[in-house]
């Protein structure tokens, strides 16, 4: 446990690569699940008017239709081999960025320069895990730098739309 712990952190660290992964199946299950757990509860400091339920439902739609997106431009590429270590690589390094920035965002929740806080504070995030994102998909995709960078951007900017999407008010 403290090896693939290690792991992950390593691969937020730029030092590990996704083939460096186990490829297990359950590994992927629980890495998502804990990762869903924790992302609520981020979530859930600033989210106000939606329970812990419907905010989990949120998560973890978002979760499943990022990794598929993942999933599926690998096999369109010819990679699909190498989707299972990604995902978990993408899943792991997610949950490791979001156990490290929890306490500093429960932090920001509590401070009366909130807003100011808190953009501050999505931009560490975004450059992070566009970081850490450009760097797995650099060697999952077998591309240079980048077109891991136009990869990760991208990824991000379909995480944005994807999110609009789940949190748009529903007609009536």
């Amino acid at each position: 446990m403290l090896n693939l712990i290690s792991l992950y952190w390593a691969i937020c660290r730029l030092r590990a690569t996704p083939q460096m992964m186990p490829a297990v199946n359950s590994l992927l299950v629980y890495t998502v699940m804990i990762s869903i757990i924790v992302d609520t509860l981020a979530s859930s400091l600033f989210n106000t008017g939606k329970s812990m339920l419907e905010l989990g439902i949120l998560v973890s739609l978002y979760n499943i239709l990022m990794l598929l997106a993942v999933y599926f431009l690998l096999a369109i590429v010819g990679y699909r081999q190498r989707a299972l270590q990604t995902l978990i690589a993408l899943a792991g390094s997610d949950l490791m960025i979001s156990l490290v920035l929890l306490p500093g965002l429960f932090i920001v929740s509590l401070s009366e320069k909130g807003i100011q806080s808190f953009v501050m504070f999505i931009l560490i995030d975004y450059v992070w895990r566009i970081a850490v994102m450009a760097h797995i998909f650099r060697y999952s995709f077998s591309v240079g730098l980048m077109m891991a960078m136009i990869l990760s951007v991208s990824y991000a900017i379909f995480g944005m739309f994807v999110s609009d999407f789940l949190v748009a008010p529903q007609a009536g």
